[in-house]
């Protein structure tokens, strides 16, 4: 007859063991058991209005505000235009007819350039200049010389005149002259002298090769010239 009492206690001392070496761990100590605290979200109401905190949105914080700039570029001032008179240099050519050489079939005219220029650096815009013609030609016929000789000072003052969609010259033009002509033939020898004061107002627009008559019939021719 096997007692059951022999078989109960060896079974219920491995037990024991078993639960002793779970209390006491691997360091034969008592077991402890580590809680991890769980993060707690706290929402914060702000007052309305409050844009900043400390670090970060909410009342009394550091964010900055961005500031936007606006970015002016340099003041053009406008250009004022120069004046097609400012500094003009120009001249005209004269033409003179010379009546006793047109008649006799020699060269027609006296041809000179008198040149000018602005003598002021605003408006009104003053004008000056000068010049010299001189002429001189021969026809010999039938033993029949004749000799003409015509010269000229011309003096010319005036304004340049610079307005809206047109600019113009207003020249008094004065000409100091004089003429001789001379003939000679076999038994006989004459000359003939005129001299005179011709004054004239020409207008021109401020046009390379603008021209006007003075005078009439073809006295005298004047041609503008820009540029000299």
């Amino acid at each position: 007859m096997v007692r059951r009492g022999n078989r109960v206690w060896p079974l219920l001392a491995i037990v024991g063991l078993v639960v002793s070496m779970v209390m006491c761990g691997p360091g034969g100590g008592e077991a402890t058991s580590t809680l991890t605290p769980t993060p707690t979200l706290t929402a914060t109401l702000y007052p309305p209005g409050a844009t900043d905190s400390p670090g970060g949105p909410g009342p009394g914080g550091g964010t900055a505000t961005p500031t936007v700039e606006s970015i002016v570029g340099p003041t053009v001032e406008p250009t004022a235009e120069t004046s097609p008179c400012e500094s003009l240099s120009a001249s005209l050519e004269v033409k003179v007819l010379v009546g006793p050489a047109a008649v006799v079939g020699l060269e027609t005219h006296a041809v000179g350039s008198v040149p000018f220029v602005v003598t002021s650096g605003g408006p009104p815009y003053g004008v000056e200049g000068g010049g010299h013609i001189s002429y001189h030609d021969v026809l010999v016929e039938d033993e029949i010389n004749y000799d003409v000789t015509f010269e000229a000072d011309v003096a010319l003052d005036g304004s340049c005149e610079d307005t809206p969609g047109s600019t113009q010259l207003v020249l008094d033009l004065d000409m100091n002259w004089n003429q001789v002509v001379e003939v000679t033939a076999p038994d006989f020898h004459g000359v003939y002298p005129v001299a005179g004061d011709n004054t004239a107002i020409v207008t021109l627009p401020l046009i390379d090769g603008a021209s006007a008559s003075v005078g009439g019939e073809g006295m005298v021719e004047v041609v503008l010239h820009l540029g000299r």
